[in-house]
């Protein structure tokens, strides 16, 4: 299949014009989904009246927090009640806000304004995941020359409790190929391994696609205490054509990873391929097909369920089953 068959990953994708927030992320206990709604906002949706089974409070307008610009991530750290929200940025840098669920939520937006920023240095926030375990932020970083990055923030001095840290410049991991300002990079962290999976994709201007593999970083060695291992070189894992996205599932310690361009998404086993261990970094994963051009994905292992976003318009679903061989 030749390359030109395919279409380019969407505009958005390209540095400059952030890609939305792929998914809301909810906080059970203020009972609050937090939803990127604004070029500086993020809304709080009351889950108690807007759900599966309620719909009738979904009409109304929510409350709203004002964030960073361009708002491309959520992530929610239960341990210490706090939003965490990365921030595209509309020049050369983005940034990090921290948010109390605890007075910022559907219930009471009152110290929403109350918020606390991470300066990301040299790059647009893509993303962000957590490892609560280690108390540490990754947040993907995209960059107009050389290879992307993955800044490493220490939650532990920086959340809805303490401030102290806020001003702290990150550690950098690099990770994949030079994108010359057009490419994605989307990560997963694998708590129970202390491991860092990143898809790295070149989208354009000399070719569709480069960057079909997910780099794999050792995270006990490069955190928000230890940086000792931040100029790692990390183990890669050969993948699909155009690998966009990735996530993990802590049951099975699987990693999914959407390949764009051969709809497809590949599945990676954490148990031989981690930061302590590369021996099945090395084998070829096993492909699940999907719909076409899967673009993100999410895992539900509470429903042992994979969805997958695609741009055909629809949703692939798969179950989180799947073996490598």
């Amino acid at each position: 299949m030749q390359r030109s068959a395919h279409p380019r990953l969407p505009a958005s994708l390209a540095r400059g014009k952030p890609r939305p927030a792929r998914l809301a992320r909810r906080r059970p206990a203020v009972h609050t989904a937090y939803v990127a709604s604004g070029a500086h906002a993020v809304s709080l949706i009351d889950t108690r009246g807007c759900n599966a089974r309620h719909l009738a409070g979904c009409a109304r307008t929510p409350a709203a927090a004002t964030v960073g610009t361009f708002p491309a991530g959520i992530r929610i750290d239960g341990r210490t009640h706090t939003v965490y929200v990365a921030n595209f940025g509309s020049g050369k840098t983005g940034t990090v806000s921290v948010l109390d669920a605890r007075t910022c939520n559907a219930g009471s937006s009152a110290g929403c304004a109350k918020r606390a920023t991470l300066k990301v240095p040299g790059g647009n926030p893509e993303g962000i995941a957590i490892n609560a375990a280690t108390g540490t932020l990754y947040v993907p970083t995209l960059t107009t020359h050389g290879s992307d990055l993955i800044s490493v923030f220490n939650a532990a001095t920086c959340n809805a409790a303490t401030r102290a840290g806020c001003g702290q410049a990150p550690a950098v991991l690099k990770a994949g190929p030079d994108g010359g300002g057009f490419s994605a990079l989307s990560i997963a962290v694998s708590q129970a391994t202390d491991t860092i999976y990143a898809a790295d994709v070149v989208t354009g201007p000399d070719g569709p696609f480069r960057g079909h593999s997910v780099s794999v970083f050792n995270g006990a060695t490069c955190n928000g205490t230890d940086h000792t291992g931040c100029g790692q070189t990390p183990a890669t894992v050969r993948t699909g054509y155009g690998a966009a996205a990735v996530a993990v599932d802590p049951a099975a310690n699987m990693i999914y990873v959407t390949n764009f361009a051969d709809t497809s998404v590949s599945v990676i086993d954490g148990k031989t391929c981690k930061g302590t261990d590369h021996t099945g970094c090395h084998h070829t994963p096993a492909k699940i097909a999907v719909g076409n051009y899967p673009n993100s994905i999410a895992a539900d292992p509470a429903a042992s369920t994979a969805y997958i976003a695609n741009l055909d318009n629809t949703v692939s679903v798969i179950p989180l089953t799947h073996q490598t061989g």
